[in-house]
């Protein structure tokens, strides 16, 4: 796997960025204006570490919440074998990135950045993997939207990386 950065210098991690200059590199910029300024007191004069910190906060909770709802939709169960396998796996994937997410936010709060990008990257690939589901068993429960919600966060998460030169 091979990343590159053009244009784009790194700030060291106590540099106050403006919002603006994060989302512009995010994929859904009106998304990540809105959920770093839903940062608690705000994200105006916030720093990389702390906007960094908050939206690892933010995907652990999204995928707590997530693990929840899959949990439920298993206990639940399905006359279709295909969706309860389905659940499994995503249970197991999201278990992972939980796992992953946990491990890159103690290194983010080390400073420890060597392998940040990359974990991230698997973690988003677990993530998509749970949304492939044959189009004959579209899942008409709200796993898909909770897997979309992460995935825009870790939109957020990859245009900090980038400022941060990871």
């Amino acid at each position: 796997m091979v990343f590159f950065s053009f244009g784009v210098s790194s700030f060291p991690p106590t540099k106050v960025v403006d919002v603006k200059t994060i989302c512009k590199l995010s994929k859904n910029t009106s998304f990540c204006l809105n959920f770093l300024n839903s940062k608690p007191g705000g994200a105006h004069g916030a720093n990389l570490d702390t906007l960094g910190q908050y939206t690892f906060n933010q995907t652990l909770g999204k995928v707590t919440n997530t693990i929840t709802l899959i949990k439920q939709l298993i206990a639940k169960g399905s006359p279709d074998p295909l969706k309860v396998f389905h659940y499994k796996y995503c249970m197991g994937s999201f278990i992972r990135v939980k796992s992953d997410i946990e491990y890159v936010q103690s290194m983010f709060k080390s400073k420890d950045y060597r392998n940040i990008r990359l974990v991230v990257e698997d973690s988003l690939n677990s993530s998509l993997n749970c949304l492939q589901v044959p189009p004959e068993n579209d899942d008409p429960s709200m796993l898909p939207k909770y897997i979309k919600a992460i995935q825009l966060v870790e939109g957020v998460i990859r245009a900090i990386l980038v400022l941060l030169g990871i």
